[in-house]
């Protein structure tokens, strides 16, 4: 039977201070939409989270968008966000696109297992009444070994 990859608001609140624990930003908006989602995330976010910029975690030599990187620069770019395997993570967005879920199966196809989404994402979170915090959060580096693994991904040929 599969994991429910969902984890809840009380959940969270739970395991905030959770040094395992990882909670990242994947807020993503179409091209053109102001404030831009890094900005969204500057002036309030769950606490301790770090921005998870799906286009900066992208393959720049492809000219289409945010499209998969290498496994090294997966493991580079998600170990610079304070994430090493061992960690649990936890995926949230602001709402109104499947960014966060985007990013989860991101992370899966790079071996990540142990992550998860947010039920409600950060609208929930501030609907409760929970705490959020602003200004950037500045991770400590951590170790990710990315493995890719292409059975979780299918190319336009394939399909």
């Amino acid at each position: 039977m599969a994991r429910d990859p969902l984890v809840t608001t009380q959940w969270l609140a739970d395991h905030l201070s959770d040094p395992r624990v990882k909670v990242l930003d994947a807020s993503f908006k179409m091209p053109g939409i102001l404030p831009l989602p890094k900005d969204d995330y500057l002036a309030s976010h769950i606490p301790g989270a770090v921005y998870f910029d799906v286009d900066a975690v992208s393959d720049h030599s492809n000219p289409l968008p945010h499209m998969f990187p290498s496994a090294e620069q997966f493991g580079r770019d998600v170990g610079g966000l304070g994430i090493s395997n061992g960690d649990t993570v936890v995926l949230y967005d602001s709402g109104g696109w499947v960014a966060a879920p985007r990013a989860w199966w991101m992370f899966l196809s790079f071996g990540c297992e142990n992550v998860n989404i947010l039920n409600g994402g950060l609208k929930k979170w501030t609907a409760e009444g929970r705490p959020v915090e602003s200004a950037n959060v500045t991770p400590k580096p951590a170790t990710f070994k990315a493995a890719f693994d292409e059975k979780r991904v299918r190319t336009m040929q394939q399909m």
